[in-house]
């Protein structure tokens, strides 16, 4: 109309209407575009603060879970290496033999569940590698008297490869290499049908 009053051609005044036209519709379905991004993101972002209070309840019933169980297993565990104690005071060799061999795994369950009421430092990517000096082969042979029963019940046989090189002293986190050795030998008992298991 402005360029109408002022004498401009049809052709002009048709062709700058229609990009005013176009203009105004480009920026309706632009502002129609970001008002749809904001409901989404504002959906997305409800959502994601729901998910994190759901994860966080879950993670703070699973402390509780895991507080509730290690402290009613400290008891039993308590028990078992009292009762180990007792066995290696009788006279009988082989008892003490057996004794120390359920002590020790007692004191394996104690340290595992030591571990498991401090899954939170595990969480948090805090988790802690200790640094001491410890007999290797005194550890090897506790381990794999521990699988000695489920191997023979197996009808397997446990094969010892390079143990006469294996040095005497390390340093180093005897009960995270426990924990390796435990886990391989479980695995290859589970998987090996007959024949032999070989560390």
């Amino acid at each position: 109309l402005f360029m109408m009053s002022f004498g401009a051609s049809d052709a002009a005044v048709t062709t700058v209407t229609a990009a005013v036209v176009i203009f105004v519709v480009y920026c309706i379905n632009a502002w129609r575009r970001l008002a749809e991004r904001t409901v989404q993101e504002g959906r997305e972002r409800r959502a994601n603060q729901r998910r994190q209070r759901e994860i966080e309840q879950a993670l703070t019933s699973q402390r509780a879970f895991l507080a509730a169980v290690g402290h009613d297993l400290r008891t039993p565990i308590g028990a078992i290496l009292t009762g180990a104690a007792e066995m290696r005071d009788s006279g009988d060799s082989q008892v003490r033999v057996n004794a120390e061999l359920i002590s020790d795994a007692g004191l394996m369950m104690k340290a595992l569940l030591d571990d498991l009421l401090d899954h939170s430092k595990l969480g948090a990517g805090r988790m802690s590698v200790e640094a001491a000096d410890f007999d290797l082969r005194a550890m090897l042979a506790q381990t794999l008297r521990l699988w000695a029963g489920p191997i023979k019940t197996k009808g397997l046989q446990l094969r010892v490869e390079g143990s006469a090189q294996v040095p005497a002293m390390v340093r180093g986190d005897a009960m995270r290499l426990r924990q390796v050795l435990n886990n391989l030998l479980s695995n290859a008992i589970k998987f090996t049908s007959e024949g032999e298991v070989a560390v």
